[in-house]
């Protein structure tokens, strides 16, 4: 899954060599985890709107380093959806 996204990731950004792969998978990494640790969201389940919004949000990491401005409005409103439909189930420990 991640090399799926690594080849979107570079396509969105008009990168055609290797030499940022190491940045750019760490921020695919970065990204899925904290989806998954900090906003709840199932990251194992293949699902495409979760795979585009991992690739937009890598993205603008990428092009907006170092910039003091938010999180773009499309990214937040794409993040609450997620958030609201994408919920991972937690089965409690008897």
């Amino acid at each position: 899954m991640t090399e799926t996204m690594m080849q979107l990731l570079k396509i969105r950004l008009g990168i055609a060599s290797n030499a940022r792969d190491v940045y750019l998978i760490h921020l695919l990494e970065a990204t899925i985890q904290m989806l998954s640790d900090e906003k709840g969201i199932d990251t194992e389940t293949p699902n495409e709107l979760i795979t585009a919004f991992i690739v937009d949000y890598s993205a603008w990491r990428y092009e907006s380093k170092g910039e003091q401005g938010g999180m773009p409005r499309h990214l937040q409103y794409a993040l609450h959806n997620l958030m609201i439909h994408n919920q991972k189930v937690v089965v409690p420990v008897v």
